[in-house]
């Protein structure tokens, strides 16, 4: 029930309501904002004081009712919604005020038992890893918080040049992969040796990608990834050679490895810059560990994510290298993970930080498949904690790296709906559209209406969480079978009820991603009250085909930034 009364009584209700404002506590907070757990969204919600509370406190069930009618139509004018079973309104947060003031402002009146914004909150994920409480490096990244969003590709290969890897430890082997001997260069499935000399390769391995909320042992910075190993020495010590290490690296990205990683020294090799270079141009990533001589590495390499370690208090470690060479820095002190024979234990070193790194970049990789190295290395950057001076430093470099911070950037939003408006569906359903897996959504042509009409029409849906986004990207991983065909891709503006055209390009029989982005009003493709996403995918054949061909869609998402 809604109490209204005129306007005469709200003015002479003023000097009533100064007198109450005195009686009541105010209850004046200061909300801070935690990025990718707590965040502002422009809404509070706000709850008038009770009838029971107002009678106790002014005696009068009438001037009680005066009060509460007083509280409703000062916050009418900004009120989105009502619910009437908790007696809650959801406000805008006017233009030219804030969070605060408006709580403040309402608080001071003393008509409401509170006005607190609308948080936007994230679910976290802790995995149930028995010795996942004594891995404080996870934490520090914000690593449940990214997991909440995503766990890892299983299609997807992080790689790791190292000493080796125990092939049967319970959090390693059920992710692992064949890799490789770049010492004998054999590959493991024709008889190279990648089992751990050192226990250093094992240690590492399993920092960045041990099997995860297995109810074993711990967890991997990436949950879900195909693990894979490149030996790099073939002596108890461990030993290797530049040569050897970037040998290897190459092999790792030529059998798919997205992201590879070397935790040795002498990352001021040029050569490591040049097998950089050469990963890059694959689309992958190259991660090398600072060192541990505590010295100064002048010698920066554009194509290579060099990383430094700090402890569990964000300071730099005491043994790591630093200066401007330094892209990155992650913990690197006391990092337990797997041993060999089946164990587990701490290890200390750039390192360890080197692999934290790599599960955070490939991490990145998984959620935004399209990106290219820069891209992704650009985000993994603009995600780090700034623990230095503002901007890059001499020992921090970018920061110390956070995959919650990565992981959160946009909200991302997957199909919930998918009709085939034109065309015949003969593979795939709603589940081929959620992730890049091969397991594709498969549309044969049919007869155009007309010359220059489509032959194929797929429009699917999602939902947004954000209904007011300052950035909406739209990706797409097609191919299509019957050449030549263009493709055209149409998101729904819900401002002129009618499909606006977003790109347009030739169609390819490979795998090849249409990534749209749109800065300029992309609140026009979110409805403002649903927060419905709608997206219509069509191919127009060239007259001179033959029907009888069709088009694939492997992976459909928004990502959209508040």
């Amino acid at each position: 029930m809604q109490y209204k009364f005129p306007a005469s009584v709200a003015i002479a209700l003023l000097a009533f309501s100064a007198g109450f404002g005195q009686l009541a506590d105010p209850g004046f907070r200061n909300f801070v904002e935690i990025p990718g757990e707590m965040e502002f969204t422009g809404e509070m919600i706000v709850r008038p004081h009770q009838m029971e509370t107002l009678i106790a406190r002014t005696g009068n069930h009438l001037a009680a009712l005066r009060l509460i009618n007083r509280a409703r139509e000062r916050v009418y004018p900004i009120s989105l919604r009502y619910y009437p079973e908790t007696d809650e309104f959801i406000v805008q947060v006017p233009m030219g005020s804030s969070e605060n003031t408006l709580s403040a402002d309402l608080m001071r009146t003393g008509l409401y038992e509170y006005v607190e914004p609308n948080w936007r909150v994230y679910p976290i994920s802790v995995p149930n890893d028995p010795n996942y409480g004594q891995q404080w490096h996870l934490p520090k990244i914000q690593a449940p918080m990214g997991w909440s969003v995503l766990v890892g590709n299983p299609t997807q290969i992080i790689a790791y040049t190292d000493t080796g890897i125990d092939v049967n430890h319970p959090d390693l082997a059920p992710n692992r992969i064949p890799g490789y001997n770049a010492v004998d260069q054999i590959a493991e499935v024709n008889g190279g040796q990648v089992t751990d000399l050192n226990g250093h390769g094992t240690h590492v391995a399993g920092t960045g990608s041990a099997v995860t909320n297995n109810s074993i042992g711990v967890a991997g910075v990436g949950w879900n990834f195909r693990t894979m190993m490149v030996r790099v020495s073939n002596t108890s010590g461990g030993s290797s050679s530049i040569e050897v290490l970037t040998r290897g690296a190459r092999w790792a990205v030529d059998n798919g490895a997205k992201t590879v990683s070397t935790s040795y020294s002498g990352v001021s090799s040029s050569a490591v810059n040049t097998t950089g270079a050469y990963i890059r141009a694959r689309g992958s990533s190259y991660l090398w560990a600072a060192g541990n001589s505590n010295a100064n590495l002048t010698a920066d390499h554009p194509n290579v994510i060099i990383v430094g370690a700090t402890t569990s208090s964000d300071t730099k470690a005491s043994f790591s290298n630093y200066g401007p060479a330094i892209d990155v820095v992650a913990p690197g002190v006391n990092i337990y993970a797997t041993l060999r024979n089946n164990s587990y234990g701490n290890m200390s070193g750039t390192s360890m930080a080197a692999p934290v790194a790599n599960g955070v970049i490939a991490m990145i990789y998984a959620r935004y498949p399209w990106l290219t190295p820069d891209e992704a290395e650009a985000l993994l950057f603009a995600t780090c904690v700034d623990l230095g001076p503002p901007g890059k430093d001499n020992t921090f470099g970018h920061g110390r790296v956070d995959l919650g911070k990565a992981m959160s950037e946009t909200v991302m939003v997957t199909p919930n709906g998918l009709n085939v408006l034109f065309g015949t569906q003969i593979g795939g359903n709603l589940q081929s559209l959620l992730q890049s897996d091969d397991n594709k959504l498969v549309v044969r042509t049919a007869p155009p209406i007309g010359l220059g009409s489509h032959s194929t029409n797929v429009v699917v849906t999602g939902t947004s969480s954000v209904l007011n986004p300052s950035k909406l990207i739209f990706a797409v991983e097609q191919s299509a079978s019957t050449f030549p065909v263009n493709l055209k891709l149409e998101l729904f503006n819900y401002v002129t009820n009618s499909y606006e055209q977003v790109d347009l390009r030739a169609g390819t029989s490979g795998d090849a991603f249409a990534v749209v982005t749109i800065t300029s009003n992309p609140s026009r493709f979110v409805h403002g009250v649903s927060g419905e996403v709608r997206a219509s995918l069509k191919l127009y054949e060239d007259g001179a085909v033959a029907l009888g061909g069709s088009v694939r869609y492997d992976l459909v998402r928004w990502e959209i930034a508040p």
